[in-house]
């Protein structure tokens, strides 16, 4: 499982604010449950890096219903994992270039007039490669 972290740095002496995403690194899962997963992302996130859990501010992840689920997904356990230390906003979206992905995938595959080979022929390629790694971790 691949950890990144998106921040927002704030200089005040250049009054200037950006926005950083940070690759934290590769995780081993044990198995894809909600449970093993959000244990992963914790020890990740406030046990090596030390983050405080009163700045986690919002989660994102794919729409699978691992991640995604209301009651028993990885960002309702992360939520009700958070307000009992007191954070209790903790919202979660459904990762934007995930998003952008699929609907780049789904204009690629139909319309008028069909998209040009090359483009379906890159899609196909970028879906094949995700399958890989999406099953990677079972093999």
């Amino acid at each position: 499982m691949a950890v990144l972290l998106r921040f927002i740095k704030i200089d005040r002496l250049d009054k200037s604010v950006e926005i950083v995403e940070h690759f934290v690194g590769y995780y081993h899962v044990l198995d894809a449950s909600a449970i093993c997963i959000t244990s992963v992302i914790e020890k990740a996130l406030f046990e090596e890096l030390g983050l405080q859990r009163k700045h986690l501010k919002g989660q994102a992840y794919d729409g699978a219903s691992v991640m995604s689920g209301t009651l028993g997904g990885v960002q309702a356990l992360l939520k009700k994992n958070m307000a009992l230390e007191g954070n209790t906003f903790v919202p979660y979206v459904h990762c934007p270039p995930h998003q952008l992905n699929l609907v780049l995938e789904h204009a690629a595959q139909s319309g008028s007039p069909p998209p040009p080979v090359e483009i379906k022929c890159l899609f196909d390629n970028i879906q094949s490669i995700y399958a890989l790694f999406v099953n990677s971790n079972r093999r």
